[in-house]
């Protein structure tokens, strides 16, 4: 809790500088990438899930010589999909864990990164920095299937809140840390990739983090 409260501080100070600041020829624009989400557990090897993630991004110069910026905005992501573990007991029998996920979250980045022009078209952003997310639904269905020597039955199943203290005992609230690029034609149209993980545990000794591309459009 103390270091959720302490990158919620730090997040907040990078937005309120953000705003402070001078806002000549930054930038606005909306965001639309693909996601691959990961769910860690010392537990289970479970396969990453897809996600899709819309938002809005807003940019500030933070220095009069120098091409720096801060980028902040609000974006939605759903994840949704399967994730499966298999584990090989004997050599006839193989235990097959299934969860089906939907979750939902709002995220707010702050990133400092610095704009290099490579020509009169093309120019590339990279940039670190940080995120706060809230996690507003989370939904998970599990099943454990069984096979022994080819016959598969099912033993049991079960729905869970993610986020609720009796179900997944879940965090609604994460703080995560994310480094990423934009390559950018014209100012207007750009292509991006990043990498982000959570610092604290999505759900009880479960990791979350996820790698992106991302299309854009800045006006």
């Amino acid at each position: 809790m103390k270091k959720i409260k302490f990158f919620t501080i730090c997040l907040l100070s990078i937005v309120a500088m953000a705003v402070n600041a001078q806002t000549s020829k930054g930038w606005d624009g909306v965001r639309v990438s693909y996601n691959s989400f990961t769910f860690d557990s010392e537990f289970r090897n479970f396969d990453a899930v897809s996600g899709l993630e819309v938002g809005y991004v807003k940019s500030f110069p933070i220095s009069k010589k120098l091409p720096l910026y801060i980028e902040t905005g609000a974006s939605l992501l759903w994840v949704a999909g399967d994730l499966y573990d298999y584990s090989e007991a004997e050599e006839d029998y193989i235990s097959i864990d299934k969860a089906s996920v939907n979750m939902a979250s709002l995220i707010i980045p702050a990133n400092v990164g610095y704009k290099y022009d490579i020509d009169d078209n093309f120019s590339v952003f990279p940039y670190a920095g940080a995120y706060l997310k809230l996690n507003i639904v989370g939904k998970m269905e599990t099943e454990l299937y069984e096979t022994n020597a080819g016959v598969v039955s099912e033993d049991e199943s079960s729905d869970m809140d993610m986020f609720d203290k009796d179900e997944g005992d879940g965090d609604r609230l994460q703080v995560g840390l994310q480094i990423g690029a934009t390559l950018n034609y014209k100012e207007t149209y750009n292509l991006g990739i990043s990498y982000g993980f959570d610092i604290n545990e999505v759900m009880k000794k479960v990791d979350s983090s996820k790698f992106a591309v991302t299309l854009g459009y800045n006006f």
